[in-house]
């Protein structure tokens, strides 16, 4: 009968090294396949719910705001605010109706608000169906928070539409832009 061979205790490591570092490497590749699933999962997850409007927010606001020209205050119009604003505030889509324009107060047409980042500046271009970028007599440029509580808007004729004086002396310093932070 043979004796059993010595075993070599530098041997036995390296083989259980070898054996402990292929179970940690099935382990890894399991766990890093798994992650991939799950982020895979949660972009069409987000993509969903986007599609569905659920990171947008109802806004429905109706005021009178002031017209300005030359720095005085020359009358009154209405304001309707009707549409959707994403959450995360960088856009509205929506109507966006001033009584002193008759062009914005038509049925279907509709604005869109692009705010810059981090500040309140913003540009609104108008759109009807087959007429994007229509002509309503409004500048590209404005001023308004991103909850449409208040704004500074100029017409093609140069007066100023506005809800308070000193909005609408901010947007009468035009072609300047000034970034605006309003808490």
């Amino acid at each position: 009968m043979e004796e059993p061979a010595e075993i070599d205790v530098r041997s036995a490591l390296a083989v259980l090294i070898r054996e402990s570092r292929s179970a940690l490497r099935r382990d890894w590749s399991r766990r890093f396949g798994i992650l991939c699933c799950l982020l895979i999962a949660g972009f069409v997850i987000f993509g969903i719910l986007d599609r569905s409007g659920a990171f947008l927010q109802k806004v429905e606001r109706s005021y009178t705001v002031g017209l300005w020209q030359d720095g005085k205050k020359i009358g009154e119009t209405a304001v309707t605010i009707s549409g959707e604003r994403s959450i995360w505030g960088r856009s509205y889509v929506g109507r966006f109706a001033i009584d002193a324009v008759e062009k914005t107060c038509r049925e279907r047409m509709q604005a869109m608000i692009r705010w810059e980042k981090k500040s309140n500046c913003a540009n609104i271009t108008f759109a009807e169906p087959g007429f994007f970028g229509a002509q309503a007599g409004i500048e590209y440029f404005l001023y308004c928070d991103r909850k449409l509580n208040w704004f500074a808007l100029s017409l093609e004729d140069g007066r100023i539409i506005a809800s308070d004086q000193g909005w609408a002396q901010l947007q009468a310093l035009r072609p300047y832009e000034y970034p605006v932070y309003v808490n």
